[in-house]
């Protein structure tokens, strides 16, 4: 099986109800916000599980690392430069163009300067040079020296997720290291090739593997006991 392909979309039906309570959380979080701001109703953010509607980014963050690791975790059992470098543009060529968008919108909206002076006030380093860098970038949230400051606040999560990219291979690679199942083994390498036939996860390959193997050697026990 040639593991350095490109794999196709994984989609997994049982989580997208899982996405939309997710999303369903968050945006009561942020309405919770707006009732009680501008409205001046708080009843809504005074419900601890709207309140707590931020988890539903963690939830959001939790899937794609499941996602990530049934997609490509097959891709980094070796640590390959090529295999590293196709991983980056597809992930960034699924989540830079629309911020990308939006940010132009945005800059484009900044020469009304009642808008800007509006969104200064919540934090006066934002629409700075510096900013607009940093969230062309997707780096709000990378740690990097220099004031604070926004462009598209809603991007600090694409930022997470770009340090996230970052540390994937080396993550998966060290996860496929802790394998008890030899990667050279004969029935490892057959079962995922049977296993990829049928369109099942390289995970779940070696899993099914890792049984077989272990049935093999308790019968390779048996027979030398007996003998």
């Amino acid at each position: 099986m040639d593991v350095q392909r490109i794999p196709e979309r994984v989609v997994i039906p049982s989580l997208t109800g899982i996405r939309g309570v997710a999303a369903v959380w968050v945006v009561l979080c942020h309405l919770g916000g707006v009732c009680s701001s501008v409205f001046g109703i708080a009843r809504l953010q005074a419900i601890p599980i709207v309140a707590s509607g931020w988890s539903g980014v963690d939830m959001f963050f939790v899937l794609s690392g499941f996602v990530l690791m049934r997609s490509h975790s097959g891709e980094f059992e070796q640590l390959r430069a090529q295999s590293i470098l196709r991983f980056t543009k597809i992930r960034i060529a699924r989540v830079y163009p629309v911020s990308a968008v939006v940010l132009i919108l945005i800059a484009m909206l900044t020469v009304d300067h009642g808008f800007v002076s509006c969104y200064r006030q919540f934090h006066p380093g934002n629409f700075t040079r510096m900013a607009l860098l940093k969230t062309a970038l997707l780096a709000t949230r990378w740690f990097l020296p220099g004031p604070k400051g926004e462009w598209n606040e809603p991007v600090w999560s694409l930022s997470a997720e770009m340090l996230g990219y970052a540390a994937f291979p080396v993550l998966a690679w060290l996860l496929s290291r802790r394998s008890f199942v030899a990667t050279d083994s004969p029935i490892r390498s057959s079962t995922l090739e049977s296993c990829h036939g049928t369109g099942n996860s390289a995970a779940e390959a070696s899993a099914f593997a890792g049984r077989r193997y272990d049935r093999q050697s308790r019968l390779n026990d048996i027979q030398n006991d007996s003998r």
